[in-house]
């Protein structure tokens, strides 16, 4: 009796598992519900599904993953996307994935699908009171893609890992497999796609029975095309074929508007799909709908994108400035912000202080973006000097290598002038001397010594000339440059000494000046000194006060409308200024002047004109 009731048992489970190897989907209507894995043949992401079994070949987006792996190349930002499809029967489809893209040359992906039906019966013998139990698929998806180093047109590959579990009621088993996937984008506007399912075919087994997913291949072309200015259409079309099954056609379209919303329809041999997508910066939802099922079938998706592209700064900063108002030049100098980010990552410094720079024009009183040009200069300044090092470096090894000593002693000496701890250089000069004779040394440095003193003596004479016009900065800093060609040189010592009581005397006397002018009320003759003075000596401080005060005193007392005034043609004349209209750009300039005279983000860009030569 008890081995009759497991033989029923075990009959009935078996044909559980015929039903629901292939996952829940066996309610629905579609010829693919039957066969082994049909729980991964429902579409991931409300666009996908909207668009057909051919989106593979358009998908820029996480749910690459499931649709075409190589397409994760072509990722920009990372994602996160979650997918949600309503069946029957309480049943019901999740898709959760994250990609990441790895500069541009890859991305990487992971993905979550989990399809699950509740409620349904099991009686081992037709008496036994109905017990319910509840089936389940799920499956972990990772994937990459990578560009191909391929000449004629752009082209990517991808790969696709996935494990799958397949459960009915206390019974479960899990398999492995990966699909692989090619993208090309062979014109302007076209791409085309190929993918093979189940490369390697993953095999679970319930109770008794095992079963394979069936291998499969997907081909598909997406031509895109701008219609104006604002609306955008794809089409797309593809045909899928799974080994024991028909060839099963697709086809579809978007349209959409400044890529912030879109309508979708596909067809195929079991109906109408067709979906909307709406997107704001980097927040996207989509739906779609499928009317061929035995009712209405619902997905919906949410997205978001995190970060921002080279390519949406540029198309920010394209628009420029919409208002000429502080709070619009703000958002503007943090899109130039975010542009120079991106070329300090890339280790373009130029680039990224070009841009620091166009980014403090706009917002002037920002102490960050002025904090970030400080930090990227030293940067830009640190790497130079790496790369000057490396150089010589090389060079001194390669004379070493050939045996000319003389030459790479004195690029190791250069070496060890810029980094005085390296042990490299110490370690060659090391050996450089035990291959010169002494005598050759001695030559070596006597030569040094008379080349270093020629020099010395050249500055000194110079510094003698300035010291008398009384250009005591000039010569004291030509007396400090013999003086590291020769140390304890006496001639510059003392022209040092002179230089530095005469420039002491020559403030003294100008800041006594200044305070008289002050007195006077005559300020601009004072700033004109004060000015000099700074010159002179840029940390002085007494100069840098009676600077502010006179500043301060000659300001004038600006109403509201004037304060706004100032404000709106100083951004007109930014935004002059980047145009490469200087002209126009200097003469909103003096309407400020005449307003302000000492308008500091005003005065600093008429200066930045000037010294480009813009002017005359």
């Amino acid at each position: 009796m008890a081995s009759r009731r497991y033989a029923m048992r075990l009959i009935a489970y078996g044909t559980l598992v015929l039903a629901f190897a292939g996952g829940p989907t066996v309610c629905l209507a579609a010829p693919d519900a039957g066969q082994p894995g049909s729980f991964m043949l429902q579409p991931a992401g409300a666009r996908g599904a909207a668009l057909g079994l051919s989106y593979g070949a358009l998908a820029d987006d996480v749910s690459a993953v499931y649709w075409n792996p190589a397409a994760l190349a072509v990722l920009r930002k990372p994602e996160l996307n979650i997918s949600r499809t309503w069946l029957f029967e309480d049943t019901d489809h999740t898709f959760l994935a994250f990609a990441y893209p790895l500069g541009g040359a890859a991305g990487l992906a992971g993905a979550y699908v989990r399809q699950a039906s509740a409620g349904y019966e099991r009686r081992i013998n037709p008496f036994d009171a109905a017990q319910k139990f509840s089936v389940s698929n799920q499956a972990f998806l990772l994937g990459a893609g990578i560009n191909l180093p391929f000449s004629p047109f752009p082209a990517q590959a991808g790969l696709t890992l996935k494990s799958v579990t397949h459960a009915v009621d206390q019974y479960s088993d899990s398999g492995l497999g990966a699909d692989a996937g090619l993208r090309a984008v062979p014109a302007a506007n076209l791409a085309v796609s190929a993918v093979l399912h189940n490369m390697v075919s993953p095999s679970t087994k319930l109770v008794s029975r095992s079963v394979s997913y069936p291998s499969g291949l997907t081909l598909a072309a997406a031509y895109t095309r701008e219609l104006t200015g604002d609306l955008s259409a794809s089409l797309t079309s593809g045909v899928r074929k799974y080994a024991h099954a028909l060839a099963k056609p697709s086809a579809g379209a978007e349209i959409s508007y400044k890529n912030a919303a879109a309508l979708r329809v596909s067809v195929d041999e079991d109906g109408l799909v067709s979906g909307i997508g709406l997107e704001s910066g980097n927040y996207i939802i989509d739906y779609a709908v499928k009317f061929h099922e035995l009712a209405a079938v619902h997905i919906i998706s949410l997205s978001v994108k995190f970060g921002i592209t080279m390519a949406e700064l540029e198309e920010y900063i394209r628009k420029g400035i919409s208002k000429f108002d502080k709070g619009s030049a703000a958002r503007l100098a943090d899109a130039y912000t975010q542009k120079a980010g991106i070329f300090l990552k890339e280790k373009n410094y130029v680039q990224a202080i070009k841009t620091l720079e166009t980014a403090a024009l706009w917002d002037p009183s920002n102490q960050a973006i002025a904090a970030k040009l400080a930090e990227a200069r030293v940067e830009m300044d640190s790497s130079l000097n790496a790369q000057v090092m490396d150089r010589n470096i090389t060079i001194a090894t390669q004379y070493f290598d050939r045996g000319d000593y003389v030459a790479s002693r004195e690029y190791w000496q250069n070496v060890l002038a810029q980094d005085p701890g390296n042990e490299q250089a110490k370690l060659y000069l090391g050996k450089i001397e035990t291959q010169l004779s002494y005598k050759e040394m001695q030559r070596l440095e006597a030569e040094k010594l008379a080349a270093a003193r020629l020099r010395a003596d050249s500055l000194l004479e110079e510094a003698a000339g300035l010291l008398k016009n009384e250009k005591y900065t000039q010569a004291s800093a030509r007396a400090k440059k013999a003086m590291a060609l020769v140390p304890g040189d006496k001639q510059a010592d003392t022209i040092i000494t002179i230089a530095q009581q005469g420039l002491n005397l020559s403030i003294q006397k100008r800041l006594a000046r200044v305070n008289v002018l002050c007195e006077n009320k005559l300020y601009p003759q004072a700033l004109e000194i004060i000015t000099t003075i700074l010159e002179d000596d840029p940390a002085q401080k007494a100069a840098m006060e009676k600077e502010s005060l006179c500043r301060n005193a000659m300001k004038p007392g600006l109403s509201p409308s004037d304060a706004k005034k100032i404000e709106k043609l100083y951004y007109m004349a930014v935004d002059a200024y980047l145009k490469n209209n200087y002209e126009t750009a200097l003469k909103q300039l003096d309407e400020i002047f005449k307003i302000d005279p000492f308008n500091d983000p005003a005065r600093t860009l008429s200066e930045k004109i000037k010294k480009a030569g813009k002017t005359e």
